[in-house]
């Protein structure tokens, strides 16, 4: 059987479901609410994520043999409400950092690999201070 986009989609969602337990999760495609992230201490930290694919071309491996090479990113943004402060998110980025920095997860009989995650600067998004991290990836079947 071969491996699809979307098996290597919910290889990546089950890594993160079973290693990020730090902060809640909006999961793309699903209806979340921000202000349920809310509360009274400075925890008040939610995660949303995108995994984008980049492109994908025929490979050629020693020996003649090809295979065909999936590349794509995944894209986290980590919200703190405004007037929380930016150090929470620093540390939540550099957990993300060490979640992915070329690790590699297994899919049947291939290797998805990582590659050094990429923190962006932060900035106000309506009532949300935002800190991005982009990681790419490639699969090669």
């Amino acid at each position: 059987m071969s491996t699809t986009w979307d098996d290597i989609e919910k290889k990546i969602c089950e890594y993160i479901l079973q290693n990020w337990i730090e902060t809640p999760i909006q999961w793309p495609n699903t209806i979340f609410d921000p202000e349920d992230a809310l509360d009274d201490t400075d925890r008040s930290v939610w995660l949303q994520f995108d995994i984008i694919p980049v492109d994908d071309w025929q490979h050629t491996i020693t020996g003649g043999n090809t295979g065909q090479m999936h590349r794509g990113i995944l894209h986290f943004n980590l919200f703190i409400a405004k007037g929380k402060g930016t150090g929470l998110l620093s540390e939540y980025i550099d957990d993300l950092r060490d979640l992915f920095n070329h690790h590699s997860i297994t899919i049947g009989t291939y290797t998805l690999q990582f590659g050094v995650p990429k923190p962006q600067q932060g900035f106000a998004d309506g009532k949300w201070w935002k800190k991005s991290l982009k990681v790419e990836f490639e699969y090669l079947v």
